[in-house]
This record gives structure tokens, C-alpha cells and sequence, in this order.
């Protein structure tokens, strides 16, 4: 193999992880694979049938000692890709039978939040960040998926004829529509009020509105949230907390479960893949949409709902109505006879 067939083949597979933020993982399995060899020297190598590839699989899980069994595989899965991408042959039983690599086992045990739960942790939460989480309950979202959105991504009245927002998946770049609750669209129609430019992020940092906040920090205003609500508690693994910021979505998940929506449905507006046979089969009717939102937005409202307020103004008209009958009867009676 030439330098510059080398360098090529390496520039595609970069362009082609980078959207996904895994061409620096690469480079860094790449570099600890090789063990101070220069790469294409190694893979010149390798395609020739001069080196022991299990033992530079060796050399990279022992190189990755402390991480997480997952995050192993995960790298081990990134340097196969390159080997296959550069044309060299790997042995995957030979390599699992000569090296011992981590079994990926459940690391933590973290749960959703009860109903109750998420309103005690919301009332511990600043006015941005109660809406923000929120925001990520009752709609299914990744932490970082809500960090990115922009005021236009909220839509109050679009081709759904119902408020919605427009996500963009953090793991597959593609667009999905996520409905709104009636009291989240209120909710989001207070906090963004009048004259904000579409472009701004939806939540930023005081006084920034181009700005995104940092992951980081949105994790940290969560779990003090948690800790404030008296809910910040370890699971039984030790290594991890009973609620996070991923538990939101989870608690999306299992009130609608609880609620009897469609699966299909709900892998749909949590952004997951359906695969290409139900995708194609799977086409519901409005009809059919409508009825399974109404399931989904009574398990998904946080608080009492309010009353429809054209009822309730009847309601109340009726029996004033009532009262003043009933009043207009008594003055009209005669006078009870005195003895």
C-alpha cells in the first residue's frame, strides 16, 4: 500500500466518524494500538502477514485499563473498523481466544423518577433550568439534544396543527417531531414571550443567547436539584446515582409505557431506530396519532390540568342562573300568614 492510499482511505474514515465525535477515539485507539510503531508501517505490515495483531489487541485493552468493559469494546470495535478500512485481514476468533477482553456488564442501575419525584426536583431548580428539565421529561429528550435547541425549533402552530418541536438526534443527526403537551406549549409560550430571535438557543447562559450551555454544567444544576430535593442517592452498583439527567428520559419512557402507547411510537418520538422493516410498515393514521397523543399527554402532565375554560364559564353561568331562579321564586311566594 502507497503513503497517499494510506492517507486517503485515513482522511474518509475521519470525515465519516466525525459527525458522531468518533474520529478522535480513533486516533487515540490508533496511537495506543501501534505501541510507538508509525501506523502505516504497521499496517504495511500487518497486510503482509508479519505482525501479531493479538498482541497489539493486547497492548490496546491493556493500554485502556480502568476504563469501563464498554468503553473497551467500544475502542476495540473502532480499531477493527480501521483494520477492515485499510484492508487488513482480523481473526476476531483468534483475537478473542489469545486476548481477555473485559466482559460489558451493567456498570450501574439507575431508575426514572415517580411523578412526584420530578416536581420536587423541579421546584428546587432556577426558572431556566425548571423549564429546561422539563422540557426533557415530558418530551423524551437527550441532555444534549435540548441544550441545542433554538427558539425556532419550538413550534406553536405548524403542519401538525399542534404545538411541537423540531429535534435534531444526537446519535444520527436526522430531524424528529416531538408534540408538546397543552401545558408544556404554555409553559414554553411564558418563558420565550415576545421578540426573541429564532436563532438564539432555547437555554443559555444569562445575558448570552448565542451561547449553549455547557453539558457539563446542565449536569451539575440537575443533580443539585437532586440533592436539594433530599432524592441524591447512590444505586446499588456504588459507582453511579439513582437519578441523572438521562433518568428524564426514562421517566418519558415509562409513563408511556404505563400509559399503553404504542412502542413504536414512543421509540419514534425518543429519536430511536426502528429498523428498516417496521419503519416502512408502520404508517398510523391521524386518527389513530390523535388517540395515542391524548394517552400520552395525560401521563406526561406534571401538574393538575386546568379546566376547559369555555365549561367551566358555563358551568358557572348555569348556576348563577340556578341560584337566581331559585331567588326570584322566593320573593314571589306569599307571605307565610301570621297567628
Amino acid at each position: 500500500m502507497r503513503r497517499e492510499d494510506f492517507d486517503r482511505r485515513m482522511g474518509l474514515l475521519l470525515n465519516k466518524l466525525k459527525p458522531r465525535k468518533h474520529d478522535k477515539p480513533l486516533l487515540k485507539a490508533i496511537r495506543i494500538f501501534c505501541g510507538g510503531v508509525d501506523p502505516y508501517e504497521l499496517v504495511c505490515r500487518a497486510r503482509r502477514g508479519e505482525v501479531d495483531l493479538a498482541a497489539h489487541f493486547a497492548i490496546l485493552v491493556n493500554g485502556l485499563r480502568g476504563l469501563a468493559p464498554k468503553t473497551i469494546s467500544f475502542y476495540l470495535s473502532l480499531i477493527r473498523k480501521w483494520l477492515r478500512v485499510m484492508g487488513v485481514h482480523v481473526d476476531n476468533r483468534a483475537i478473542r481466544d489469545l486476548v481477555e477482553i473485559p466482559r460489558v456488564e451493567p456498570s450501574k442501575s439507575d431508575r426514572a423518577p415517580t411523578r412526584e419525584e420530578l416536581r420536587r426536583i423541579l421546584l428546587n431548580c432556577s426558572p431556566r433550568n425548571r423549564v429546561m428539565f422539563q422540557l426533557i421529561a415530558v418530551c423524551g429528550l437527550r441532555l444534549s439534544e435540548a441544550l441545542r435547541l433554538k427558539v425556532g425549533d419550538v413550534i406553536m402552530d405548524g403542519g401538525l396543527g399542534a404545538p411541537h418541536l423540531r429535534v435534531k438526534s444526537a446519535k444520527t443527526g436526522r430531524i424528529r417531531l416531538v408534540p408538546l403537551t397543552g401545558e408544556m406549549a404554555e409553559i414554553l409560550r411564558d418563558y420565550i414571550g415576545r421578540g426573541r430571535d429564532p436563532d438564539e438557543y432555547l437555554f443559555h447562559p444569562g445575558g448570552r443567547p448565542r451561547k449553549q450551555i455547557h453539558k457539563d454544567d446542565a449536569y451539575k444544576y440537575f443533580m443539585e436539584a437532586v440533592r436539594k430535593a433530599g432524592l441524591l442517592r447512590k444505586d446499588s452498583s456504588g459507582r453511579g446515582y439513582e437519578l441523572h439527567p438521562h433518568s428524564l428520559r426514562k421517566f418519558f419512557k415509562t409513563q408511556l409505557e404505563s400509559a399503553g402507547v404504542n412502542p413504536l411510537l414512543i421509540e419514534r418520538w425518543m429519536g430511536h431506530n426502528l429498523g428498516s422493516v417496521a419503519q416502512a410498515y408502520f404508517r398510523p393514521s391521524d386518527e389513530y396519532l390523535r388517540k395515542e397523543w391524548q394517552k400520552a399527554e395525560e401521563a406526561l402532565t406534571l401538574y393538575l390540568k386546568r379546566p376547559n375554560r369555555r365549561s367551566e364559564i358555563e358551568e358557572t353561568i348555569e348556576s348563577m342562573r340556578r341560584k337566581l331562579d331559585l331567588m326570584w321564586r322566593m320573593l314571589r311566594l306569599p307571605p307565610e300568614p301570621e297567628f
